[in-house]
Order: C-alpha cells, then structure tokens, then sequence
C-alpha cells in the first residue's frame, strides 16, 4: 500500500515530480501516473492506487482546476476521507 497517492494536471508535471521526490526522500512511498509500467491500463492502475493509497495529495493550480481527471481523483479522496489539498497556484477550488 501507498503512503500518497499524487494528483495533478499534466501541465504540472515538473512541479509534481519535485514534490515526488522530496516527499520520497523524507521516507514516504509516492505513486503518480510516471510509475505506469508499459503494457498496463492505465486506467485500471490508478483506479488502484486511488482506492488503497494511505493518502491523496491533490495538487490544485490554475491547470488542475478544470482537469476532470484531478476533480475526480479529489472527489474519490475526499469520499475516502483520505484527501489532502494543496494548492501550487492562488485558485479557488470549487466543489
């Protein structure tokens, strides 16, 4: 099992991958959609994850906002009660 689970938009991508990492190596298990092995669903692997992961950060930026993949992933955490919001740009989240 996952300690986090890491949502974002793709337009984010460098900034997720620098929050991955420091987040690994403070000694945290991070999964997020670079760890999607080749031949995988990719759909079916982050169903997954999103339903065992310990955690789910949620990174919200002016992208992620109008990401369908990010409000979905953020409405399954917070039904888990397991979401974790951060926001990486001044956004108003909306429900």
């Amino acid at each position: 099992m996952t300690d986090i689970f890491l949502s974002y938009a793709s337009e984010d991508r460098e900034r997720a991958s620098k929050l991955a990492s420091s987040l690994e190596a403070c000694g945290w298990s991070v999964w997020w959609d670079r760890k999607i092995i080749a031949g995988q669903t990719f759909d079916q692997v982050i169903a997954h994850e999103l339903e065992t992961a310990k955690s789910v950060v949620v990174l919200w930026s002016k992208d992620s906002i109008s990401s369908e993949w990010v409000k979905n992933e953020a409405a399954v955490a917070a039904e888990r009660g397991v979401l974790v919001p951060a926001l990486i740009d001044p956004v108003q989240v909306t429900a």
